[in-house]
């Protein structure tokens, strides 16, 4: 008799999907809504085979929307980084361009952005280590990674205050659906080290 784990029945029996939407409205315009019901127009693509998630707009201008998000493959069961430009006349995918892609699973494709550079954040908990990325315009790559810590991180986040960078995350190593984790660093690219043991 096989034993499945949850984690392959879903993967065998059940599809789940994600999509990305826009709402074409001011941050304030969203906070003071009344309503739940805010104008979401919903990404239009022509793939059943994938879904795309995790968006960070990278690029704004009358005509587009460019995005980098998680690009989910059901065949492989993982995850590559996508450039996505997306019209903003009727919200139909008008480019895709891989720009990371390992052997484990790559999501949430955070942007942080200080004087003329771009880097981007991946997700990579599957390696076990964490990454950052300087961005070409040029190219639509990411290149020069740089491990910032040597631990499992779930969804990475970067803040600066004052002289230190603050790097907000959950992490396979605990409950990721409730354990919010502080590490710090004086560069961006790390080493980072646990706020709890701060000197």
């Amino acid at each position: 008799m096989n034993i499945f784990s949850i984690k392959t029945l879903e993967q065998k029996l059940g599809i789940f999907h994600w999509n990305i939407g826009f709402i074409e409205s001011s941050l304030n315009m969203i906070l003071n809504s009344s309503s739940y019901r805010l104008p979401i127009q919903w990404l239009q693509h022509p793939y059943r085979d994938r879904f795309f998630a995790d968006p960070f707009i990278l690029k704004v201008t009358d005509d587009i929307i460019e995005v980098l998000v998680e690009e989910f493959f059901y065949d492989k069961w993982k995850g590559n980084i996508s450039l996505l430009t997306v019209s903003r006349k009727n919200y139909k995918l008008i480019n895709r361009k891989t720009v990371l892609e390992q052997e484990t699973h790559l999501s949430f494709p955070y942007i942080y952005k200080e004087g003329n550079q771009t880097y981007v954040i991946p997700e990579n908990s599957q390696s076990g280590s964490l990454s950052i990325y300087e961005y070409n315009y040029n190219s639509q790559i990411l290149e020069n990674p740089q491990i910032m810590i040597q631990a499992p991180i779930v969804d990475p986040v970067i803040i600066k205050v004052c002289d230190l960078y603050y790097l907000l995350c959950t992490s396979l190593d605990f409950d990721k659906d409730k354990d919010l984790l502080l590490y710090y660093s004086e560069k961006l690219t790390g080493p980072y080290k646990p706020f709890w043991e701060i000197q």
